[in-house]
């Protein structure tokens, strides 16, 4: 610019003080220091990604305060689409930085691809598919979006639409909510008041203790993946811990914030049950710290609203710091290790049950499984329990590797075989004929590979099947095996029946419109098997419904129409005085 000055001959006055660009550029003259000609700019404008390119030095004051430049530059981050952008403005910002100052003026270029219709198609106004961003933000909501847009794999185009909208809503924007919501009915029932100073807390309950290692880790991870730019592996990471807390602690620790007695004076507390409230608390103070970068709105209300009476609070979330945890032990690990072991070995148990067509509120008697996985023998009596209840199960054992929990045949894989072994198939036939089938089973999977005339084979050059013991439903996967026991006695019929029937009246409680703590009065009239199962379980069913009293009254038509295992049972219910 100072140059241009000097060799200005007009127009100086009309392009002073404006930027370097069309019309004011084309005012000036210059004459030629040797020959005296005056010269004028040639009209055409150059490529604008040139433009772009200096946005690193015409924005941060490059010729007037070099000590403000040096404070800003280079830059932490730019960020476009990439189709076109590295052979413009990425390319344009590069070459600048590097004729200019001879430096590389970004640190980091987060770049990510287009965005599509639901079908993957581009978006056209033309085709009728296009979406208007006001419309979407009204119609989706904005923490949807935000949340789809930032669990999208930057590399891959990203499919809009409220049907995949309304997934993510459904995936993730519920469930944090529902927890939320579950946490707040109780703790106003109870009258739980949050701690005067936010602390990680320090239960007893394994249950509790384990959500806090999950959830500290959790939040490592997505800080750790927002450092590195990688936002969509940090969403991903609070989704897997959104699952985690609704289907495994929420689910079953219900009963603990079920269990009666209020926190309003401070006295007679059932520690067990404040444990669950101070854990669930902390969770959530958490979880809508470290998602807030991601969806303001939702996780500003569940802070403001979670805070609203203690004094550490801040005026919203986004004006927390980002927590801080250590980083787990040994100990913590193999909790995690235990619990997750629990949750697989429960999962297979329940396609075990399904396999068996054995309904899910009927109790089982025995259920045994085998771990490759090690597991901490101080957690084995945690996992049994929570395998009983979650698979409805009376016995839970582990059996070492050399009980045999299904009957086993292993061949050999001709298709993939036969090509690679021609002629020698047929010795190989032979010799596995002889071979103890159990034996190669396990020296397969502890080694991935075993040697039979001299011929290596890997687990995949063979089939094996299994085949279900007497009584017994097998199912494994890659660390677990696990069998139930199919056989169903008198008993336990009976307490099946008396599982549905609670699950009935437990539906007809919530289609009354009855609060959770309502107390009830409950009459029926049945057949002489379900009047003999409530006789039987009656102290249980009564707790479980919240029944003061239950009534046998013979009719056939009055009440609510049920039936459990081919008998007919009606029933009615109303609020108790």
């Amino acid at each position: 610019k100072e140059e241009l000055k000097k060799l200005a001959v007009e127009g100086w006055k009309e392009f002073e003080g404006n930027s370097p660009h069309r019309p004011w550029i084309d005012k000036i003259k210059i004459k030629h220091p040797k020959t005296g000609l005056i010269g004028t700019r040639v009209l055409d404008v150059g490529n604008p990604w040139l433009d772009a390119g200096i946005v690193g030095f015409s924005t941060l004051q490059y010729r007037t305060n070099k000590k403000y430049w040096n404070k800003w530059f280079p830059a932490d981050l730019i960020s476009e689409s990439f189709p076109g952008q590295f052979r413009n403005w990425f390319y344009s910002y590069l070459t600048m930085g590097a004729a200019i100052s001879n430096k590389t003026p970004t640190k980091n270029i987060f770049s990510y691809a287009l965005v599509r219709d639901e079908s993957g198609a581009e978006m056209h106004k033309s085709q009728g598919n296009a979406i208007w961003f006001d419309d979407a933000a009204e119609e989706i909501g904005v923490d949807v979006i935000r949340w789809l847009y930032t669990r999208q794999n930057p590399e891959i185009n990203l499919r809009f639409g409220p049907k995949i909208a309304n997934e993510i809503r459904r995936q993730v924007i519920l469930p944090i909510w529902n927890i939320y919501s579950f946490f707040t009915n109780y703790a106003i029932l109870d009258k739980f008041t949050p701690p005067q100073n936010l602390k990680s807390p320090n239960p007893t309950n394994l249950m509790d203790k384990w959500i806090l290692i999950e959830m500290k880790e959790t939040s490592e991870m997505v800080k750790e993946y927002l450092k590195l730019y990688q936002p969509d592996k940090a969403a991903l990471c609070i989704e897997n811990f959104i699952n985690l807390l609704s289907n495994w602690y929420i689910r079953r620790n219900r009963r603990r914030f079920w269990k009666s007695g209020k926190f309003e004076n401070n006295t007679n507390i059932d520690h067990d049950k404040y444990s669950a409230y101070e854990t669930l608390y902390f969770v959530l103070i958490t979880l809508s710290k470290i998602m807030s970068p991601i969806i303001p709105f939702i996780t500003d209300e569940i802070y403001s609203n979670l805070t609203n009476k203690t004094q550490w609070k801040k005026n919203s979330v986004h004006l927390e710091d980002f927590p801080a945890f250590n980083k787990k032990n040994k100990d913590d690990e193999q909790l995690q290790i235990a619990t997750r072991a629990a949750m697989r070995i429960s999962s297979l148990g329940r396609s075990a049950r399904s396999k068996s067509q054995i309904k899910v509120r009927q109790p089982i008697n025995n259920l045994l499984f085998k771990s490759k996985q090690q597991i901490d023998p101080k957690y084995l009596e945690m996992i049994k329990e929570q395998v009983k209840d979650e698979v409805n199960v009376k016995n839970v054992n582990i059996v070492n590797e050399n009980y045999k929990l299904s009957e086993t045949n292993i061949t050999l894989n001709k298709s993939v075989l036969g090509p690679k072994l021609g002629n020698k198939m047929g010795d190989l036939i032979k010799e596995l004929n002889n071979l103890d089938n159990d034996l190669l089973i396990k020296n397969l999977r502890e080694k991935d590979y075993v040697n039979i005339n001299n011929i290596e084979l890997s687990i995949e050059d063979f089939n094996i099947e299994h085949y279900n013991l007497e009584n017994t439903e097998f199912i494994e996967d890659n660390n677990y095996e696990v069998s139930i026991e199919t056989k169903l006695n008198p008993s336990l019929i009976d307490e099946g029946s008396s599982r549905e029937l609670i699950h009935n009246i437990q539906n007809l409680r919530k289609d009354s419109g009855f609060n959770i703590s309502d107390k009830i009065i409950m009459t029926y009239s049945s057949d002489e098997y379900l009047k003999n199962i409530i006789n039987k379980f009656e102290s249980h069913i009564s707790q479980e419904i919240l029944a003061t009293n239950i009534i046998f009254e013979k009719s056939e038509t009055g009440g609510n129409a049920f039936q459990i295992n081919n008998s007919n049972i009606f029933i009615s219910l109303k609020i108790s005085n």
